[in-house]
């Protein structure tokens, strides 16, 4: 090749560069901007503000999908910027069980014992509150990422983190990424798991009112009358019900309202006859 032509693909190719690093600032101060805008929107309005009002619950989804929007695009744009080395593409390699047919001809014996390491690492490793790599992303609704993760030999779906002792079902189905909940269910999440205060994924949905989640719980097969660990046994409904949302959630699982007035009735009077002693 020239050197003319060749001085002129890496000025072409450092433009390039140039370019995706900028989109790449660009979109890490939208993510910023996502986040901040959601913290401090939750700040503002207390939890039960937030489920009795239809308003706040439309815009809180609407910045929860913006902020996993511009996590997404942040990703995306990371990628572009840092495009993969001979190093990362034989990391892939020999990760996905190549590396002995691979290894014979480009000699990977040491990216081999590399990707021997990190991978454990990658799954496994916890931060302070006992949440792997997958949990977080569940937990964030950072779907590109759950894909590459559950996309790992040996992932473990059921690793439990969070201050509840929840699985990444639980955290997907109470903040409500319907998405993430399809793709932990197809690799073969417990539907009836129960974190450390005794509620499944199904009653996390139903606290939230998270009337997709539940369809989907009950499409794949989720016990309805699941009760908690907690020393109460409550079912989906009575969550629901206590919380006064999830109306749709409860209408779905196909139980009468007088029941559920006897339940709420007595759970009053229970209450009542506490707070006499």
């Amino acid at each position: 090749m020239p050197p003319v032509t060749t001085a002129r693909s890496l000025r072409l190719k450092a433009r390039t560069i140039e370019a995706a690093i900028r989109h790449l600032e660009i979109c890490i101060e939208i993510e910023v901007a996502a986040t901040l805008a959601l913290n401090q929107f939750q700040t503002r309005y207390t939890l039960a503000m937030r489920n009795t009002d239809p308003l706040l619950r439309a815009e809180e989804t609407r910045l929860i999908a913006a902020k996993t929007k511009a996590w997404n695009d942040r990703f995306a744009a990371w990628r572009v910027a840092n495009p993969p080395t001979i190093e990362d593409v034989l990391w892939i390699v020999a990760k996905n069980g190549y590396s002995d047919l691979i290894a014979k001809l480009l000699n990977l014996s040491k990216f081999t014992r590399i990707c021997q390491n990190l991978q454990p690492v990658m799954r496994e490793v916890k931060n302070e509150r006992g949440m792997t790599q997958l949990w977080y992303f569940c937990w964030k609704g950072m779907t590109s990422s759950v894909v590459r993760m559950l996309e790992m030999r040996s992932i473990d779906v059921e690793a439990k983190g969070g201050d509840f002792g929840s699985t990444c079902l639980h955290s997907a189905a109470y903040y409500d990424h319907l998405d993430i909940c399809r793709l932990l269910i197809d690799k073969g999440a417990q539907l009836e798991a129960k974190s450390s205060n005794g509620g499944t994924p199904f009653h996390c949905a139903a606290e939230e009112g998270h009337v997709e989640i539940v369809r989907l719980l009950c499409d794949r097969g989720a016990d309805v009358e699941v009760r908690s660990d907690d020393g109460l046994g409550l079912r989906p409904l009575h969550i629901a019900a206590w919380r006064w949302i999830g109306i749709e959630a409860i209408t779905y699982c196909s139980l009468e309202w007088p029941y559920l007035c006897r339940e709420r009735a007595h759970r009053r009077k229970e209450c009542r006859h506490q707070c006499e002693r």
